[in-house]
């Protein structure tokens, strides 16, 4: 066990640190030191008093020393060898110390060993389900494994749970809405109950229950949850790093298993690549080529692009992007063009995408910082190229203008492209109506908002109710400003091109400054 790792445990003994030996140190057991002790085991962490301590270490070996300060330290001993020496202060009780180094490293054998277990699990390749069954024994509680789409893939079959929910899911198959909302909640928790890496605690005192939750992860990307409840005994401090290894393994066995393997999506890559660089020239060889791949299609389509805003932008990594898609997309097709994740989405409505899809989606692509396009729903697939740039468009406006949420449907995004044409070869002011100069000045003389108030009303001009809340008002207060911005700018706002006219400019505002809406900068 390395040396840092014991510190880090030892914290509240108030250590100091006096010298670093180079390289890493590794221990394995830990004794007291005798008086006068000159010889230590490379391999043993040591711990006794200052006064034990010889003047130099013999022939210049090695020592890993935790002493308490009774005297002054001999003044040639850290030059004498390499040496880890760490003080803690007088009166500290040096057998507080022996002990607790003992279980720190009864807790590392007692990982390791259970490790062992596991990995005998994995390499024999009893599949996930193998795993589980040992882990299961491991840590002496529960766990399960889900997909983001919330679908057990795996869990502890020989228990009976105490939380008839958790039954209920073992018969289902699926993660109860209650479970669900829980495990979402947990991963939003302060800091003090967050474990570095993605591992979370949860206790619900209504059910009396506990839970250690930890992503699983292929690439960067989140491709599952594992989750242990304190079903059977409360939960150990070693139980949060078997779980951190655990879950590294379940990362291997995920990437090779079936259930990730399958459908991949190779087998599309150069038809639907051939539609996006529009090489098909008639439908009759699309629907060909499509019931040879036993592609299922509908009358409506639509096209998603997804953009990793991660470091990572291999291939590899939207693998498990395009995995997880299928979860919660089941009958879409995908295909990696131009190094960007498109989806193809075929339905028998024009509503392509259901608000559950939608919400899942939008989870997902939250927890993993990724950003969506979507084009406008579409009838011929000869139109597939063009509607692949509307997506692109789409997520690219998006996330310039800093819009909210993760995924950016086209026919929001329209304005925003049309202000990019617009701004491309023309200058911001040569757009700006006067009643939008003197809304400026005004504001800027006075402190006032009236050029954003303005905006808001514009946007909700049927609700004004809405339109004061997104600006934190009253009703009353609006329709003050809005009376204020009629005397002092002659605007008729029941006239539709002059809202039309201050709008577009607004638009054009917002698509130059990058999304002042979202971000609070009016121009």
């Amino acid at each position: 066990m390395e040396i840092q790792k014991i510190l880090d445990k030892l914290q509240d003994f108030d250590l100091s640190e006096i010298s670093i030996a180079p390289g890493p140190t590794h221990i394995h057991t830990h004794k007291m030191i005798k008086p006068g002790q000159a010889r230590f085991f490379p391999a043993c962490l040591y711990v006794g008093y200052v006064s034990e301590l010889p003047p130099a270490l013999e022939d210049g070996g090695q020592a890993n020393l935790i002493c308490i300060q009774d005297c002054d330290l001999p003044s040639g001993l850290t030059h004498s060898g390499d040496v880890n020496l760490y003080l803690t202060p007088p009166g500290t009780n040096q057998f507080d110390i022996l002990n607790r180094v003992a279980d720190i490293l009864i807790d590392e054998a007692t990982v390791t060993a259970a490790m062992r277990r596991i990995l005998d699990s994995l390499y024999i390749g009893e599949g996930l389900q193998g795993l589980v069954d040992v882990a299961c024994e491991v840590f002496e509680n529960p766990l399960f494994i889900n997909d983001p789409a919330y679908k057990i893939i795996a869990m502890s079959h020989n228990t009976v749970f105490k939380d008839k929910n958790l039954e209920e899911e073992k018969e289902l198959g699926y993660i109860h809405p209650e479970n669900v909302t829980a495990m979402r909640r947990a991963s939003l928790i302060e800091t003090g109950s967050r474990r570095e890496g993605g591992l979370y605690y949860s206790r619900r005192p209504e059910k009396n229950e506990s839970w250690i939750i930890a992503d699983v992860q292929l690439h960067g990307i989140t491709v599952g949850t594992v989750a242990l409840v304190d079903n059977n005994r409360p939960f150990r401090e070693l139980d949060w790093e078997l779980l951190e290894r655990f879950r590294k393994i379940l990362a291997v066995e995920m990437e090779k298993n079936d259930f990730y393997q399958n459908n991949r999506g190779v087998m599309y890559n150069y038809f639907l690549g051939d539609l996006l660089s529009g090489k098909i020239q008639d439908n009759k060889t699309i629907f060909q080529r499509a019931h040879i791949l036993n592609w299922k299609m509908y009358q409506w389509f639509q096209m998603m692009v997804i953009v990793d805003n991660g470091k990572d932008h291999s291939e590899l990594r939207l693998q498990p992007i395009a995995d997880n898609i299928r979860r919660f997309i089941p009958d879409c097709r995908w295909t990696i063009h131009q190094h960007n994740l498109v989806v193809f989405l075929s339905r028998p409505n024009k509503e392509i995408l259901t608000q559950t899809e939608q919400e899942r989606l939008e989870q997902f692509f939250t927890d993993n910082s990724l950003y969506a396009g979507l084009s406008l729903p579409f009838e011929d697939l000869m139109d597939a190229s063009k509607r692949y740039q509307q997506a692109m468009r789409s997520v690219d406006i998006g996330v310039y203008i800093k819009r909210s949420g993760h995924i950016y449907h086209y026919e929001d995004m329209i304005i925003y492209y049309a202000a990019r044409l617009a701004l491309r070869h023309n200058n911001l002011r040569d757009f700006c109506p006067e009643e939008v100069s003197v809304l400026e000045a005004y504001d800027k003389e006075t402190g006032s908002e009236l050029l954003k108030t303005l905006d808001r009303f514009l946007l909700y001009v049927d609700d004004p109710v809405t339109a004061a809340n997104s600006l934190n008002i009253h009703r009353n207060t609006l329709l003050y400003r809005i009376n204020k911005i009629k005397k002092l700018t002659g605007l008729d706002l029941k006239n539709g091109n002059q809202r039309l006219r201050i709008q577009f400019y607004l638009k054009l505002a917002e698509y130059q400054r990058g999304g002042w809406r979202d971000s609070g900068a009016f121009p």
